[in-house]
């Protein structure tokens, strides 16, 4: 090959190629420093469809967990990742449960809930 028709090919492919290398190294930098980042938020707006919370999916429930509220009455609360959302027996109304935790997505991952003896 001649030197000009190499140096256009080098050129034009190295730009390529370390355009992806820079995508890759600061999405490694952002997965690897999650802390850092935790407190933006990202609204599901702009997400792609898969990631839309549609009939309970994404782990949205993960369990639930059935006691009494001040009153006596019965309630359900449900865990996930969207954290707590609180309910009725028969899931006719759902409330938001989540206050007093800190807000965004990677501090509302609940795996578990349990009731203590104190209620």
């Amino acid at each position: 090959m001649k030197r000009r028709t190499w140096r256009k090919y080098h050129k034009w492919t190295g730009l390529i190629i370390s355009f992806f290398l820079v995508m890759f190294c600061l999405s490694g930098i952002v997965l690897n420093h999650r802390r850092c980042f935790a407190d933006i938020n990202v609204s599901r707006a702009v997400l792609p469809g898969r990631y839309d919370f549609k009939h309970w999916n994404n782990g949205l429930l993960r369990g639930t967990l059935r006691c009494k509220d001040d009153k006596g009455h019965d309630m359900v609360l449900i865990y996930g990742a969207a954290g707590v959302i609180r309910t009725d027996t028969a899931a006719s109304i759902f409330i938001d449960y989540n206050q007093g935790l800190p807000s965004g997505a990677d501090y509302r991952q609940m795996r578990g809930v349990v009731q203590t003896k104190n209620g």
